[in-house]
């Protein structure tokens, strides 16, 4: 939501958050929490915000360091997260760019956040979280990502049939995932199950 004064283009009305922001916390009667780009395009704006989200009571906050403006082009900068961590007493947990353990791991030790907010990376890789948690295997070997993709890909498609209408809206949804994966071991597998053509295929691509 940018395009109106929601979402990320209430960045544009910065002076009205100072209504809005208490409002909702009164509102609110649990965890209150914000979720916001830097900023609209001023990758710094957030700092200028740090007053009222301490002053109306927000408990945490969850920052991805790209403005509004930018989408999710270039890269999540997460020096302005370490920035933000500084310059605030309140927890801000860090989103944008993490696709790894290491990405996690990088990016905790280097802005000090209070924790992690995984999008992208956890629909490419649902047991990201359990990586970054040291539960499984951080890096498994290629064939152990195989089977994985397989067994993920092939449980989502299950889901999907009974959740959508129609085999070409199934094969939309799961092209949807396999674009956020990024895999260079894999890229080859991945392009094929891109350009699949009905679910059978699609399937029958799938690794055992």
């Amino acid at each position: 939501m940018t395009s109106g004064l929601t979402g990320g283009g209430m960045l544009k009305r910065p002076d009205d958050l100072v209504e809005v922001i208490p409002a909702l916390r009164d509102s609110v009667k649990g965890s209150f929490s914000v979720k916001l780009r830097a900023g609209y395009e001023d990758p710094e704006q957030v700092l200028s915000l740090l007053t009222l989200f301490e002053s109306a009571g927000v408990d945490f906050l969850v920052l991805h360091p790209r403005t509004v403006v930018q989408e999710y082009t270039g890269v999540a900068d997460h020096s302005i997260t370490r920035k933000v961590v500084a310059a605030t007493r309140l927890p801000v947990i860090a989103n944008g760019d993490i696709r790894t353990a290491a990405n996690g791991e990088t990016v905790l030790q280097q802005t000090a956040a209070a924790g992690l907010m995984l999008g992208r990376g956890a629909i490419a890789d649902p047991l990201l979280f359990l990586r970054l948690r040291g539960e499984v295997d951080r890096q498994p070997p290629l064939d152990v990502r195989l089977k994985e993709l397989g067994s993920y890909l092939r449980a989502i498609m299950e889901s999907y049939a009974r959740l959508f209408c129609g085999e070409m809206q199934v094969l939309g949804k799961l092209k949807a995932i396999v674009k956020h994966m990024d895999d260079a071991e894999m890229a080859k597998l991945l392009k094929r199950l891109a350009r699949a053509g009905s679910l059978r295929e699609f399937s029958t691509l799938l690794p055992q």
